[in-house]
């Protein structure tokens, strides 16, 4: 397991999304501690994550080479 270095919450609280050192985004089923999506991204070490708060966009970052990865949740 990678070091998570970011946390992010869907506005309704029922995900919980992590950035990782492994460059993986995870989002997590709050309710059973279970990962339902893996999004495995190409910008190396991660240091954040964030979900709008619609609930509809999430987007991370990379400080390895200064990357923005933004996908549509909807």
């Amino acid at each position: 397991l990678a070091a998570i270095t970011g946390l992010a919450t869907t506005p309704d609280g029922r995900k919980l999304w992590t950035a990782s050192a492994d460059a993986t985004v995870k989002c997590w089923d709050v309710a059973s501690p279970t990962v339902e999506r893996t999004f495995p991204l190409r910008a190396g070490p991660l240091g954040c994550v964030a979900v709008s708060p619609d609930g509809c966009l999430a987007a991370a970052g990379s400080s390895h080479n200064g990357t923005v990865t933004a996908w549509d949740l909807a």
